[in-house]
């Protein structure tokens, strides 16, 4: 071990006495999606739908092969072959989507527009109108001159699900690649380096500021105009994050906020307690909400009382090995599930198993991780998950509301879903501020919407509760149309 990681491990040491101040929301489902596979995925997509919607503006420059988020390995062919199958088997997923009551079932794919943990509410353009002729560094500072007066005070707020819609509301996950102007700066530099490592963004945001360690003082972060062909750089201060070592991961002060980076590489542990020490997961990840599943089917939901057990009985197999299996799958299996949320991982609604076999998988770091903890370890928490957890209903990790666009300002969109209701007492007027730049961009790109339209709007089902049901927490508003499948009848979301 070299003088570097010894030090960055006694810093782990100091940084780990900060007290655990996460709070996590639950997800009962299986969970695994990865965020390479993900963004992938998104750019074939994007290639194929939003390049061709700009055709009529010429040719668009490809997109450049050495700047792609997945940093190929180089130490070895070898290597370079393991990573690849780790990331095919990460994969695993539903690009789809099926909403009607309240979502439960969302996928995890930290996506380029669904970027629930980066929460950049400041940056918007002053009109909602898009202006074709307006230049990038005028739209940038439209952007930057935007407010946040209709922002609410969580404490004065409800939360609600979807109500029981007369069509069935059909979703593919959106893959819009945003022009420059319509980014935020989180989402503009993706890439950083720091002492031969590069660390690619997690889309994640640290609130808590007491899980920020020191400042490991300015990098050059950069990011690509996929349009202009062109890539970017600028000057943002480091950070350590808590309880992780510095190779792992660190923090970039962006604005006024920290945004999560990690490293790009694919280097998992050795063995069980490697990942626990360099990531101090016993208080930077909390147990809380699982399911019971039997293969691929949940049987039933639970919630801990407390969760700080199964890190008791983990830490002692610690020797538990990481085992290279590309063809591991849950198939045929009885596991636990366990919602994974952690913003100091910068990991958002991932999974981590626990099977009857011995098994223990997550991807909370991206890669598929799996660990041999062997059958009495898996027996030993089965029994303290039951002995210590509650039923619990299912808590949806989105709710998706429809509903026809009645009114357009400079700082809100209304919308009504009563024509969708089964039972039109349902329907409701709802406000839509447009000072979250992803609601904004999305009102005028790729095309603007329109008084009339039929809309879907993915938000965490928190609206106020002074009866005006402004939504808050909004991170995704697309345009909608309502079709039918053979018999069914279904509203589409437009790409």
């Amino acid at each position: 071990m070299n003088d570097d990681r010894i030090t960055e491990l006694i810093d782990n040491i100091e940084d780990s006495k900060i007290e655990e101040a996460l709070s996590y929301k639950c997800r009962n489902r299986r969970t695994i999606i990865k965020r390479y596979a993900a963004i992938a995925a998104c750019a074939a997509i994007a290639a194929a739908g939003v390049l061709i919607y700009l055709s009529a503006d010429g040719d668009r420059p490809p997109v450049d092969d050495a700047d792609s988020i997945v940093q190929e390995k180089t130490d070895t062919k070898e290597n370079e072959k393991e990573k690849e199958k780790e990331k095919e088997k990460s994969s695993q997923s539903s690009s789809e989507s099926m909403i009607g009551q309240a979502k439960t079932d969302g996928s995890t794919a930290d996506s380029i527009t669904e970027t629930s943990s980066s929460d950049d509410t400041s940056s918007v353009p002053e009109s909602i109108t898009r202006d074709d002729s307006v230049t990038d560094s005028e739209a940038q500072s439209e952007i930057e001159d935007g407010s946040s007066e209709n922002s609410i005070a969580e404490a004065d707020t409800i939360a609600i699900t979807a109500p029981e819609y007369k069509t069935g509301f059909y979703s593919p996950e959106s893959a819009i690649v945003w022009p420059w102007e319509y980014l935020a700066e989180n989402e503009r530099y993706t890439e950083t380096e720091l002492g031969g490592t590069v660390y690619t963004a997690a889309n994640s945001n640290v609130t808590d500021t007491q899980l920020i360690g020191r400042s490991l003082g300015n990098c050059t972060a950069s990011g690509y105009d996929m349009y202009d062909d062109t890539r970017h750089s600028t000057e943002f201060e480091e950070f350590k994050t808590s309880g992780i070592v510095i190779h792992n991961e660190i923090a970039l002060l962006i604005g006024e906020e920290y945004y999560v980076y990690k490293k790009e590489a694919y280097d998992p542990p050795s063995d069980l307690g490697e990942l626990i020490g360099e990531y101090s997961l016993d208080s930077n990840l909390r147990f809380d909400r699982y399911s019971e599943y039997e293969e691929y089917t949940e049987t039933e939901g639970r919630v801990l009382t407390d969760g700080g057990g199964i890190w008791d009985i983990l830490k002692n197999y610690t020797a538990a090995p990481f085992v290279q299996d590309d063809e591991w799958s849950c198939s045929g299996r009885r596991y636990l599930c366990f919602t994974v949320n952690s913003e100091t991982l910068g990991a958002g609604n991932r999974a981590l198993y626990i099977t009857d076999d011995g098994y223990l998988w997550t991807n909370c770091f991206d890669y598929q991780y799996l660990f041999m903890i062997g059958n009495e370890a898996a027996a030993e928490i089965r029994q303290y998950c039951l002995e210590n957890s509650d039923t619990a209903e299912p808590v949806p990790d989105k709710v998706i509301l429809g509903g026809i666009v009645t009114e357009i300002t400079d700082d809100r969109i209304c919308f009504d879903d009563t024509e969708l209701c089964s039972d039109p007492s349902d329907g409701r007027t709802y406000i839509l501020p447009t000072d979250d730049i992803r609601i904004r961009r999305s009102a005028v790109f790729p095309q603007a919407i329109q008084v009339g339209d039929t809309v879907a709007v993915s938000c965490s089902g928190i609206i106020s509760a002074d009866g005006s049901n402004t939504i808050q927490q909004a991170y995704d508003l697309t345009k909608a149309s309502i079709g039918t499948s053979g018999e069914t009848e279904y509203i589409m979301i437009e790409e």
